[in-house]
């Protein structure tokens, strides 16, 4: 007879869907529905739940990964990986930019001053340069509210392009 398999425990897989911002891990798929927590290494082999071993995945790239063996568990190993890295990293709100920049293609986004705080690692790492713009809200003749570029830097554009491919990002 078959050995049972427990659950996941609830806040194991809280953690490991906020690790992955309750998306499908793949980077070319992000998909939002259907998310279910794969084992890298089958449970099969390793009988246990541990974080460093599981991610989220859609239904699709789920059974794609572990019934067809369509993705190599190379590939699912690095993309763990690159999420452990902008996890620990990246605040929320930077995170966010980068999948906004590798969905839409663009490299620079305006956005109200005071901004600087949640983009710090960003514009530190050398990712995002800054360029306060002229222009702005004004009240009675005075400025309320000045915009601020934030454009990617070459290794900005890197970092987004490695990111869309599921490729290393240390």
């Amino acid at each position: 007879m078959a050995e049972r398999r427990p659950s996941i425990p609830l806040a194991l897989q809280r953690a490991v869907k906020e690790e992955s911002g309750y998306r499908c891990a793949i980077p070319t798929c992000k998909g939002t529905s259907a998310l279910e927590i794969a084992h890298i290494v089958p449970w099969v082999e390793v009988r246990t739940h541990e974080f460093e071993n599981l991610i989220t995945l859609c239904s699709v790239c789920h059974t794609m990964y572990d019934l067809e063996g369509k993705i190599p568990r190379k590939s699912i190993q690095q993309y763990k990986a690159n999420l452990a890295l902008l996890h620990g990293r990246y605040g929320e709100f930077e995170r966010r930019l980068l999948e906004q920049f590798a969905q839409t293609n663009s490299s620079s986004v305006q956005l109200n001053t005071g901004r600087e705080l949640d983009l710090y690692y960003l514009l530190r790492d050398g990712h995002l340069t800054a360029r306060a713009d002229s222009g702005g809200m004004f009240i009675g003749g005075m400025p309320v509210a000045q915009l601020v570029t934030y454009s990617l830097t070459s290794s900005g554009q890197a970092l987004v392009k490695r990111m869309k491919a599921g490729s290393p990002l240390s």
